[in-house]
């Protein structure tokens, strides 16, 4: 069964465009900066499709999980109420060579997506074992997580730039 990447594909595209901005912050946004935002979700389509690769589907058990159904169903995270597990959270500077290697590969693991078995799985701290179609599921509603929050940074900084320069022009 191939899967339809276009959504996924298209979050790619957009968080390529936020490169250039990957200073920006806004601390009533987030406590982080549009880098790590990047790099945190580039790190997670990576480190889940690693993690699809190397299991053994036969070892999959569905198993319902509420939390998993919510989320899922209606396609958002609520904001803070989780916390990233070690592994893929950024560490260091953050640097654009970083992202475009990072968005090549995951680009790449993408393309290869459709190569795995449908049950083929990774562990989720929360949501229990994801095959997968359930684990493109959470790429997209975790990147467009994240994507939301680098367009309220933007559009804030933005904001607080353009009254920055009418306050300069006025005086």
């Amino acid at each position: 069964m191939a899967l339809n990447f276009h959504y996924l594909n298209a979050q790619l595209q957009e968080m390529a465009s936020y490169f250039p901005y990957l200073d920006a912050l806004d601390p009533k946004v987030s406590k982080v900066h549009v880098g790590w935002h990047l790099a945190h979700c580039l790190k997670v389509i990576n480190q889940v499709c690693d993690a699809l690769k190397s299991s053994s589907p036969e070892n999959f058990r569905s198993q319902f999980n509420l939390k998993r159904e919510i989320v899922f169903a209606l396609g958002s995270f609520p904001r803070g109420k989780a916390q990233a597990p070690k592994k893929v959270i950024p560490e260091g500077e953050i640097k654009i060579e970083d992202l475009i290697n990072n968005l090549e590969r995951a680009k790449k693991n993408i393309s290869e997506y459709d190569s795995l078995k449908n049950n083929n799985f990774f562990e989720h701290p929360y949501f229990n074992q994801l095959n997968k179609i359930q684990a493109k599921r959470l790429l997209e509603v975790h990147t467009k997580h994240h994507l939301k929050i680098i367009r309220e940074i933007l559009k804030k900084e933005s904001v607080s730039r353009k009254k920055k320069l009418i306050k300069a022009r006025l005086q």
